[in-house]
């Protein structure tokens, strides 16, 4: 079988203190905005990502411009509960 292969961009807004791969000092990127998002995440589904999230900055608003971008309907309410 294929494994999934996931993606998910962050704007490193992570909590004051953190760091990513335990060294790295990271400061909030202003310049990465939703459709700055939407682009990487169309980047990393042309590179075989089947899953895409978001991590550190990235809210619903940008999970759903990316669904938007690919023609992914979200579930409607009444169909979750």
């Amino acid at each position: 079988t294929e494994a999934a292969v996931g993606g998910y961009p962050n704007r490193f807004d992570v909590p004051e203190g953190w760091t990513l791969d335990n060294d790295l000092a990271t400061k909030r990127r202003h310049d990465f905005g939703t459709q700055l998002y939407v682009d990487w995440a169309l980047r990393l589904v042309d590179a075989g990502a089947t899953i895409i999230g978001g991590c550190c900055g990235v809210g619903p608003d940008d999970i759903a411009a990316v669904a938007e971008a690919l023609g992914i309907q979200p579930p409607q309410a009444s169909a979750m509960s």
